[in-house]
Formats: structure tokens, sequence, C-alpha cells
């Protein structure tokens, strides 16, 4: 990539990203955030996907920082 180019990714890709770079499940992830695993199917996998709200993000940036 050219200089002064910025990739951008979404909220799921980067979530997705941190999941695998981790070797969490959706059961894994919904033990450690509280959040309900169909939620985070709905979040994740579904098209369209789930709105997140700022708890979901709080929740996966607090899941995310214990690794």
């Amino acid at each position: 990539m050219g200089e002064g180019k910025t990739v951008q990714r979404s909220l799921r890709s980067e979530i997705e990203h941190h999941l695998k770079e981790r070797g969490y499940t959706l059961t894994r992830l919904s033990e450690i955030t509280g959040i309900n695993q169909g939620v985070l199917s709905d979040l994740l996998n579904r098209i369209p996907p789930r709105a997140m709200t700022i708890g979901h993000l709080d929740a996966f940036a607090h899941a995310f920082e214990q690794s």
C-alpha cells in the first residue's frame, strides 16, 4: 500500500480478528463478556448484523484487554 493510505476495518472484522487471535469461541466470549451467545452470533454473523450498543463495545474491550 502506498504512503498516506489508511486501511479501514469494521468493528465486526476487528472483533473477529481478536477472536481468532485468542482462539475464543462464541461460547467463551459469552462467558467473558456476559453477552448472550445468541446475541453475539447476531452481532457477528447475521446479515445484516445486529447493531452493537456501547455496552457491547465496552464488554468487548474488557474481554480483549484481559489476554
